[in-house]
């Protein structure tokens, strides 16, 4: 089962989802990796629907 750190996928809720963005924002100073760290996010999350 894929997994967010140690959160299951399925189990990840809209709050979880924006604390990781936030998280990932205030850590990755480029934006163009934090777009590619969101679309591939995104892309996997459309594949577990």
């Amino acid at each position: 089962m894929p997994h967010l750190g140690q959160l299951p996928l399925r189990h990840m809720t809209t709050a979880e989802l924006r604390a990781y963005i936030a998280k990932l924002e205030s850590t990755v100073s480029s934006v163009d990796y934090r777009r590619g760290v969101l679309s591939e996010l995104s892309s996997i999350l459309e594949g577990c629907r």
